[in-house]
């Protein structure tokens, strides 16, 4: 069963560094990491990456960041997941 938000929150502090967050140009921004295959979807108003063909746990959807030394960061998103 998935289980989502109809409307997902706003990114807190107005966003960030992380390259097109809302997906609006579908994958631009996200790589595969590993050996998964990705690939953008939306549903009922949300946009996401599905990371499939996963054969180790570490597979999935990534974007590099860059980090300044002496800055404080905060991570945070929606992880939706379906259980089989």
């Amino acid at each position: 069963q998935s289980q989502c938000l109809a409307h997902p929150q706003k990114p807190q502090y107005n966003g960030g560094i992380i390259q097109k967050p809302e997906l609006n140009n579908g994958l631009q921004g996200w790589t595969a990491f590993g050996e998964a295959r990705i690939e953008y979807r939306e549903s009922l108003g949300n946009k996401y990456v599905v990371a499939h063909s996963r054969n180790q746990a570490h597979d999935c959807v990534s974007q590099k960041i860059y980090l300044e030394k002496d800055k404080h960061y905060i991570l945070s998103g929606k992880i939706c997941t379906k259980i089989l």
